[in-house]
């Protein structure tokens, strides 16, 4: 068996809204077994910035449309590289083991969230 299929990088993304601090976003995860992409975005940013929040209505459409497009490896590299605005964090993995990629996303967006 591939070892790296045993594992899954994740990252979480910021959003950094103009003249306020960095705001978690939600979590990635690029499951090691097939190379898909899942995430899971908070629903509503405390931003009181219209741009933000009209790009933050469109985030999950968007992604959705370039994991089609491009495959998650390609998306997560593209997010390590965009704006200033939306900024992933450094990759972790983390061993899945017999867990579904839902199952750590859940447990990862958690354990975010309450940091």
């Amino acid at each position: 068996m591939n070892t790296e299929s045993l594992y899954a990088d994740w990252a979480v993304l910021f959003v950094h809204s103009p003249g306020q601090g960095p705001e978690f976003g939600g979590v990635f995860l690029l499951d090691g077994r097939d190379q898909i992409l899942y995430f899971k975005l908070k629903d509503k940013l405390a931003s009181t910035d219209q741009t933000v929040i009209d790009l933050w209505g469109h985030m999950a459409t968007e992604l959705n449309q370039r994991i089609a497009d491009y495959g998650g490896t390609d998306v997560l590299a593209w997010l390590e590289t965009m704006s200033n605005t939306f900024r992933l964090n450094d990759r972790h993995q983390i061993l899945h083991r017999d867990k579904s990629p839902a199952v750590l996303l859940e447990q990862l967006y958690l354990a975010e969230v309450q940091k």
